[in-house]
């Protein structure tokens, strides 16, 4: 198993705010990070809504990606987990952006083929962006949002404006994520 490490750089979306990302390389990678450590291809790994990068599934799906001879790069969305930003803000279009910034960040480092899969919120968010963004060239949902602004309602619409979703701290019900 080849463990998680920082990149290079670090990666800001258009709002100035710092993204919280683990980068898993192929496994057998040589320690490093110089410009041999440039991957061709990458998928890059999105979260749930009120969740993050550090999700256990998400580590396992990064490891089976170098495993398999993948890298992939977790990231939290802005407002989230360890990632600036607040949650009070985070949109499926914001994190949309998000990506859409994430993938710049990788282009510019040089990857060549970029991948997304993300789960529920995060499958929504990889739709929207891929609809705009040819870049993405693998496109997978896993339990992706179909319908958000029904999803939202059904699941939290019951909450009034900053009771927490799922009981989780630091993160708020706004009727902005639907």
């Amino acid at each position: 198993m080849t463990a998680p490490t920082t990149l290079p750089f670090a990666i800001v979306n258009r709002q100035g705010e710092r993204l919280d990302v683990s980068f898993h390389p192929v496994e057998g990678a040589a320690a490093g990070s110089g410009a041999a450590q440039v991957p061709s291809a990458i998928v890059v790994i999105g979260h749930g809504v009120t969740s993050n990068k550090d999700r256990p599934w998400l580590v396992a799906l990064s490891e089976a990606l170098a495993a398999a001879g993948v890298a992939s790069l977790r990231v939290t969305f802005s407002g989230n987990g360890e990632s600036e930003g607040r949650y009070q803000d985070a949109t499926p279009s914001k994190e949309a952006g998000d990506l859409a910034s994430v993938i710049d960040a990788l282009q510019r480092w040089g990857v060549s083929r970029i991948g997304y899969a993300g789960h529920s919120m995060g499958g929504a968010v990889g739709v929207l962006c891929a609809a705009e963004d040819s870049r993405i060239c693998v496109l997978v949902s896993l339990a992706g949002m179909f319908h958000v602004e029904a999803f939202m309602q059904r699941q939290f619409g019951h909450l009034a404006p900053g009771d927490l979703m799922l009981d989780k701290p630091g993160c708020p019900w706004n009727t902005a994520l639907d």
